[in-house]
């Protein structure tokens, strides 16, 4: 709030509408370091698992495994899908507008836009989705809702950010899951392969991060088992 208040009052100042920028006198606040949330391996699988038969199998499996964020997996079409490279081709973001689902023909920086390979179960899962689409438009004739959109409804309809969020949660509350947000999904994927001893320049692409220290700020931690490989490691340097 400081930081845009302050930028408001500067382009006042520049527009000649004040004479000086009164935030300039106030001490920001200290930024407190953002401490990401992730699933382990074991949770990740359980979690697809139940997720299989669930209308967000999709938008969850390219969340958790791609590392997509929430409004490039809504705004995701098929035409973005290069099935025989294995290419997931990121162009779109769906994201919401004075309340309102909005599909902006960009990314959320020029870094976000980006090409991720992705492993043949990925494939194989969106050739499944993509027929049982084909499918559900031919049985609802008229009443289908046509579009592009990957991530849609049984009815065709494209997913409301907002309430994907919602959905997301309820359902993990009633598989009985850790109770994270849809956005950690991410998270957990950044630090899998982190975890995995991913290059950081190689992650921090696929995570579309403009640059590799916001990828090192924000999944610089790892999981408790790598640590204690390091641990043992380095004790095992030591004292054989």
């Amino acid at each position: 709030m400081h930081r845009v208040l302050s930028k408001a009052l500067e382009d006042a100042v520049k527009d000649e509408l004040i004479h000086k920028n009164p935030a300039k006198l106030v001490t920001p606040p200290p930024k407190n370091k953002y401490e990401a949330s992730f699933l382990t391996v074991k949770e990740i699988r359980e979690m697809l698992k139940k997720f299989k038969d669930d209308e967000m199998f999709i938008p969850v499996l390219l969340s958790v495994l791609p590392g997509l964020r929430r409004g490039e997996v809504l705004g995701l079409q098929w035409k973005d899908i290069d099935f025989d490279n294995r290419l997931i081709r990121i162009r779109n973001n769906y994201v919401m507008v004075d309340g309102n689902p909005v599909l902006q023909g960009k990314t959320k920086t020029d870094k976000s836009s980006r090409n991720i390979v992705v492993a043949e179960r990925i494939i194989n899962s969106l050739k499944d989705h993509q027929h049982a689409q084909k499918k559900m438009r031919v049985r609802l004739g008229k009443d289908y809702f046509k579009s592009d959109f990957v991530c849609t409804w049984m009815d065709g309809k494209p997913f409301n950010p907002s309430h994907v969020s919602r959905a997301f949660s309820a359902r993990m509350k009633t598989y009985s899951l850790p109770m994270i947000r849809f956005h950690d999904l991410r998270h957990s994927n950044a630090s899998l392969m982190l975890s995995q001893n991913a290059p950081m320049k190689g992650a921090s692409d696929r995570l579309g991060h403009s640059t590799i220290q916001i990828t090192s700020d924000l999944y610089g931690h790892a999981e408790r088992s790598v640590q204690e490989q390091i641990a043992n490691m380095i004790d095992n340097v030591i004292w054989g």
